[in-house]
């Protein structure tokens, strides 16, 4: 970056700028005549869609991640004129100055200043834009009020190959554990999310959600088409114990909505569901009377 006030490791790559639009980033290729990070027509969007939204600090984040100190102090600067309220306005005008000054200074005094607001800022998005100041790249993972695509795309930006796969891993294990769906953006629709799936109904018990996500797994059908036909002549739990988990959760799913007397909803789903992961068909009996 061309700016005297901030000097920071980028690294770029095809797979890391296809993960950055993924986090809805795109951060362009080159740069501008100032030095900086070119961006793209559509990060700047996102940056003026924040600030209308009267999020500044967010819109700060965006502008650290192009490594752009002056942008960043900038949208703080606005947060401190727009923002009504007296407890947020004098947080973007610490930030704000604790920003301009502390990237650039080597003075302890300044330093110690600079730990000393970042110690009374509670707002999670102020609090990262001085962790990545400060090259703090760990705790602005670890702070659970920035959306995981934040994160992600600082992981992406700031961070070494090892340290990437890492701290990606580590996402990963965080959002398994509490079942947060956000960590699909992780794992994609893919039979890795199945665990966080299963914790977000154990935590939620919103089974609706569960199985009408899990039925758009690229490869849900865990059953050969003969096994699937040979369930119907094992007993009922051994069938359900070897039925993949998705097709366990639609099938109570679908038992939901005739309980809740849904039809009209329940041949939605079946006509969905037939195009999306057609099933084997269960067996017909015919009576006839003679």
């Amino acid at each position: 970056n061309g700016s005297e006030w901030l000097m920071m490791d980028v690294y770029v790559s095809e797979q890391r700028r296809s993960a950055l639009k993924v986090c809805e980033y795109d951060m362009g290729v080159g740069f501008d005549d100032d030095g900086d990070f070119a961006g793209s027509e559509t990060l700047e969007k996102r940056v003026t869609a924040l600030e209308r939204k009267f999020l500044f600090d967010q819109a700060a984040f965006v502008r650290l991640l192009q490594v752009d100190l002056s942008s960043a102090v900038e949208c703080l600067n606005k947060g401190m004129v727009m923002v009504a309220s007296d407890g947020a306005s004098g947080a973007y005008a610490m930030a704000s100055l604790a920003l301009a000054g502390a990237a650039g200074s080597s003075l302890s005094v300044w330093k110690r200043a600079f730990r000393h607001a970042l110690e009374q800022c509670k707002e999670p998005y102020l609090r990262v834009c001085f962790f990545l100041l400060a090259r703090d790249f760990k705790s602005v993972l670890q702070e659970e009020g920035v959306a995981i695509e934040d994160r992600l795309a600082c992981a992406c930006r700031f961070l070494k190959d090892e340290a990437l796969q890492a701290a990606t891993t580590d996402l990963i294990a965080s959002k398994m554990a509490t079942g947060q769906l956000d960590g699909l953006l992780l794992t994609g629709l893919t039979p890795r999310a199945e665990p966080l799936l299963r914790r977000y109904v154990e935590r939620t018990s919103d089974l609706q959600t569960a199985a009408l996500l899990l039925c758009h797994f690229a490869a849900a059908p865990s059953l050969s088409a003969a096994a699937r036909r040979s369930q119907h002549s094992a007993p009922w739990q051994e069938s359900r114990r070897r039925t993949p988990l998705w097709e366990q959760w639609l099938d109570d799913y679908s038992d939901l909505l005739d309980r809740w007397q849904m039809w009209e909803h329940r041949a939605v789903l079946d006509i969905a569901m037939s195009a999306i992961a057609p099933r084997a068909r269960p067996p017909e009996v015919h009576l006839a009377c003679t």
